[in-house]
């Protein structure tokens, strides 16, 4: 997801801790890819990492449960490597991709804390009771974030999701589909509304460009 999409769930997040706190404490928001803001626009991962962290403690406060915010990453190296070792994994299990495993078997950290610059979330591995395997990202239970060894302990400490790695595993299983490998149903379905048909709309677009030739 780029800068845009993400600065617009986090929109839709706050109006709602605002004025329908009691609902969004029983939403679950799955964002397609990893919790992260890559290029130019990065800077908004610290940002983000407080601000999800501001909306859990003002949830709590009020006797409520944090919102579910999940990155699925359907690709890319810690999404190959899930599936390597997908064989080697129990039914109903998950794996943190702590920075001392990813940077012996998925990709070299050059410094004390990967994603320092870019990422706002933990990577999980995990799968169903169906076999299914799926790279899960949840929010760094922390209100800020930093460069530090310290830090990347702390992401990664189980204790501090409390119930909302449970809660997000829940999700996944609720909404894994069979369909595609991998897939979960909101996700799938955003891509079939958004997507152009091969026939229809290859004519549409056809007929776009020979327009636009013509007028041209």
């Amino acid at each position: 997801m780029n800068a845009v999409e993400q600065l617009l769930i986090a929109t839709f997040v706050r109006m709602l801790a605002e004025h329908h706190p009691q609902i969004l404490a029983e939403m679950a928001f799955i964002l397609d890819g990893p919790l992260a803001v890559f290029g130019q626009p990065a800077s908004i991962s610290f940002t983000l990492v407080s601000f999800y962290h501001r909306i859990r403690e003002e949830l709590r406060r009020r006797g409520l449960r944090a919102p579910i915010v999940i990155g699925l990453q359907k690709d890319g190296q810690v999404m190959e490597h899930a599936r390597s070792i997908a064989r080697f994994l129990p039914n109903g299990t998950f794996h943190v991709v702590d920075d001392e495993y990813r940077d012996a078997y998925i990709n070299s950290v050059n410094n004390e804390n990967f994603g320092t610059e870019t990422y706002f979330g933990q990577d999980f591995i995990f799968k169903t009771e169906k076999g299914n395997i799926f790279t899960v990202g949840l929010p760094y239970p922390a209100a800020k974030k930093s460069g530090t060894k310290e830090f990347s302990r702390l992401k990664s400490d189980l204790t501090r999701y409390g119930s909302d790695l449970g809660r997000a595993f829940d999700v996944v299983r609720h909404f894994e589909l069979d369909l595609y490998e991998n897939a979960v149903i909101p996700v799938a379905l955003a891509h079939r509304h958004a997507s152009i048909s091969l026939k229809p709309g290859g004519k549409v677009l056809d007929l776009v460009t020979k327009n636009g030739l013509v007028g041209s």
